[in-house]
């Protein structure tokens, strides 16, 4: 299932992060950004996939660059020589039943380098229906979608019982730096690479009633 908020045009997650909070602002325009990827090279990457609890998990698909495996019965999972960028190598972990991982790496040429993710459980914690919306509410966190604001994720629209599956992360979390996706690296104004601080993130995913994926709609 994918997320209705995207990371990195790929995961679902939508990362409040900020270094400073303005409350005044109510709309966002995006600026062209060129990030220094850097070059190709060609790494291998060593990890292991747990769940929240620290519990390894199995058949977890890693895709690093051009290269993917599954994780073994202890988690681990290890990819020989996959192409990526130096700057940002990205892995992505996915199983049926949990939001998708990630992490986001500099890396090295012909260097071994290791990965720890934690996989979150895909809980659906609120039902409404399409026509009707609903405001939706969960550790400190409030979601509101209007009525007849839900279309299918291919495009189209949609009608029917909308599952909510939802998580906030902590940014207090000792484990954080596991459970979010990517890093928090990101790209100024001056298209200089910066750290972020994070006030907080959450994973939210809507899911049709017979397993659609679905995704706000547009406006």
């Amino acid at each position: 299932m994918k997320s209705i908020f995207k990371y990195l045009g790929l995961f679902l997650f939508i990362s409040l992060t900020a270094v400073g909070c303005r409350q005044d602002i109510e709309t966002f325009t995006p600026f062209n950004i060129s990030p220094d990827l850097g070059r190709e090279v060609g790494v291998d990457m060593g990890g292991i996939v747990i769940d929240e609890q620290g519990e390894p998990l199995q058949n977890v698909e890693i895709t690093l660059g051009n290269k993917t495996v599954n994780t073994d019965e202890n988690g681990v999972f290890l990819i020989r020589n996959a192409t990526t960028f130096e700057r940002r190598a990205y892995i992505m972990a996915t199983k049926s039943g949990y939001f998708n991982g990630s992490r986001t790496m500099i890396v090295q040429d012909d260097k071994l380098h290791y990965a720890t993710i934690r996989l979150i459980e895909k809980e659906v914690i609120s039902t409404f229906d399409s026509s009707e919306g609903s405001q939706v509410e969960f550790d400190n966190v409030k979601l509101t979608f209007p009525a007849n604001g839900i279309m299918l994720e291919g495009g189209g629209d949609y009608e029917g019982e909308v599952n909510v599956a939802a998580k906030y992360l902590d940014p207090t979390d000792p484990n954080i730096s596991e459970l979010m996706p990517g890093d928090l690296r990101g790209i100024n104004a001056f298209n200089e690479e910066t750290v972020l601080a994070t006030f907080g993130m959450m994973a939210v995913e809507l899911i049709g009633e017979n397993g659609e994926e679905l995704q706000v709609a547009e406006n």
